[in-house]
């Protein structure tokens, strides 16, 4: 018996999708010496954790033939070979990239915004809350429908309120050659950005030790204590929006 399954993955942070075509094939009768091995291993995980014997007639050697990932659900994305997947290089923060994410996310999103402002060339400025000022007074106005902006040191008129008009960004995932960014504009466009680190890591630690330099610099910019020597990132991708 062989069956052919397609099974898709999605990375929940960045949400690429990873599809892999799968052959599901009966243990064969006969098995070469690492084969056997490999059985005999089996047999003594399985006692091991489930105490029961393992039935040979249940086993089933599962073949990798093609793997595709895709960068987004509306992408055609590339169909790998089994053999290159399986040479590839794991990438060394993969044990500790949402840890990582997680912490950036909480503790420096000031940092975050900083790097959209700074490291990409966006026709926007992305803030925490950007505040407008309106007030809605008969007095001020024709109808109180209608708003009238104010600048912020005449906030003690009545019948003051604030309008929040926010442009946000997150880091959403991070490998050994940089970070990938969504940024969502005032106008509720999504966009995904990648800013690379100024060099390759190869652990945690370098990666973090990287993302403070890159913290340091971009405000030394922006507070115009530093010049920039490096090349905006402008190649942004508009996605649709998905609600993350």
């Amino acid at each position: 018996m062989e069956d052919l399954l397609h099974l898709n993955l999605v990375n929940k942070y960045t949400l690429q999708l990873i599809s892999i075509i799968i052959h599901i094939s009966r243990l064969p009768f006969s098995l070469g010496c690492s084969n056997i091995f490999f059985l005999q291993k089996l047999h003594s995980i399985w006692e091991r954790r489930f105490e029961e014997e393992v039935d040979e007639n249940l086993l089933h050697v599962v073949s990798v033939e093609r793997v595709l990932q895709m960068e987004d659900f509306q992408e055609v994305g590339t169909w790998v070979t089994s053999s290159d997947y399986k040479t590839a290089n794991p990438d060394p923060l993969r044990d500790c990239a949402e840890k990582f994410v997680d912490e950036i996310n909480t503790n420096n999103m000031e940092d975050v915004h900083r790097f959209c402002n700074i490291y990409v060339d966006l026709d926007f400025q992305v803030w925490t809350q950007h505040k407008f000022y309106y007030v809605v007074n008969d007095c001020l106005c024709n109808k109180e429908t209608e708003f009238l902006i104010v600048p912020e040191e005449d906030m003690f008129l009545t019948g003051c309120h604030f309008l929040w008009q926010a442009s946000e960004a997150k880091l959403i995932w991070v490998d050994r050659l940089g970070f990938d960014m969504r940024i969502s504009s005032p106008q509720q466009d999504v966009f995904e950005v990648r800013i690379p680190f100024p060099r390759e890591v190869t652990d945690e630690k370098g990666a973090k030790s990287s993302f403070n330099s890159m913290s340091q610099l971009a405000w030394e910019v922006e507070k115009n204590y530093n010049a920039p020597d490096f090349k905006k990132v402008k190649q942004l991708k508009q996605i649709a929006y998905r609600g993350q």
